[in-house]
């Protein structure tokens, strides 16, 4: 049985790992023109589909998954994204049998270690179907956040990374 300070430091070391990267399932809902920006907020309600650009999708996940939001923050991942990430935290000692339960996990941790949301994000590439958006969080950590057209919505997709 793992202790407690063990499953802390776990926790603590997963939180890091996912700070620049999505977490959770389900395509659905919301759309178009990439754009670039500064650190910033999170937006307080998802953009309609004909508004939305890949970096307001993140940022819409984002806040769900920070307050949490299960239900939207898992509609912008991709399965395959979801699958990694669920594998990721079992490897890690945190198993969660779903997104929903990966979502409430992690937005506890954040809660917990009192990580910031804020964010940098600026768009590397982008086409009517894809984004690559380059994301540095404040406390230092940071990713490659790619993202794909399902629908009218962009998600995240499992070549998402975390590079530092």
């Amino acid at each position: 049985m793992t202790s407690a300070l063990t499953r802390v430091l776990l926790a603590t070391a997963f939180v890091s790992a996912l700070a620049a990267l999505p977490a959770c399932s389900a395509s659905s809902g919301d759309a178009p023109a990439p754009h670039s920006s500064d650190a910033a907020s999170t937006p307080s309600a998802p953009a309609s589909a004909d508004d939305q650009s890949p970096e307001l999708a993140f940022r819409t996940w984002l806040a769900a998954s920070r307050e949490p939001d299960a239900a939207v923050a898992c509609s912008y991942l991709t399965d395959a994204l979801v699958d990694r990430m669920l594998a990721e935290m079992k490897a890690s000692g945190l198993p969660a049998a779903d997104c929903a339960e990966m979502i409430e996990s992690t937005a506890a941790m954040y809660k917990a270690t009192g990580q910031s949301a804020d964010v940098e994000i600026d768009t590397v590439s982008a086409t009517a179907d894809t984004a690559e958006l380059s994301v540095t969080y404040v406390s230092g950590s940071c990713g490659s956040v790619v993202m794909e057209r399902a629908s009218a919505q962009w998600v995240m997709n499992e070549y998402s990374e975390e590079d530092c």
